[in-house]
């Protein structure tokens, strides 16, 4: 009985939520599964999770820099900005000491995409130049529907 009521307990909560994200519950891909990429969002197939893990692994070898992708449904009500620095702190992405951290976050049904920028990396890439990347690169693609494409050439850049 105790397991029945638990269960239409936490059906009746997932359903007043919306299927809402909640960045605590975002599982970190490096930890997870040895990926820089958490396709949470169920946006890029398993083609674009491999080649954007590559180009991220690129980038860590060459510059030793850490650069995480994450794809979300929605930001469940938080400002992108929130999400995004709260799971850059949770994840702890980049190396301790340099500060060399980069995620991307991408909100499908929100349709709103951030870089978070650790403060090793800030005279590399200020905001300006961030919010260029993602102007040039994902968002061309992103209209088209194409996030894979769009989230793949951002990295690339």
């Amino acid at each position: 009985m105790r397991k029945a009521v638990a269960a239409l307990v936490f059906i009746s909560v997932t359903a007043l939520a919306g299927g809402a994200m909640d960045v605590d519950a975002v599982p970190n891909p490096l930890a997870a599964a040895g990926s820089w990429v958490g396709d949470n969002g169920g946006v890029l197939g398993p083609e674009y999770i491999a080649l954007i893990h590559a180009a991220c692994e690129s980038l860590k070898v060459k510059t030793s820099a850490e650069f995480a992708v994450i794809t979300v449904d929605d930001l469940g009500g938080l400002p992108i900005e929130d999400f995004a620095a709260r799971l850059f702190k949770r994840f702890g992405v980049g190396e301790a000491g340099k500060e060399n951290g980069l995620l991307l976050l991408f909100s499908r049904d929100d349709r709103q995409v951030r870089f978070e920028v650790g403060y090793g990396l800030e005279g590399t890439i200020p905001d300006a130049l961030a919010s260029r990347i993602l102007d040039e690169q994902a968002l061309p693609f992103f209209k088209e529907g194409q996030y894979g494409r769009g989230i793949f050439a951002t990295v690339k850049k």
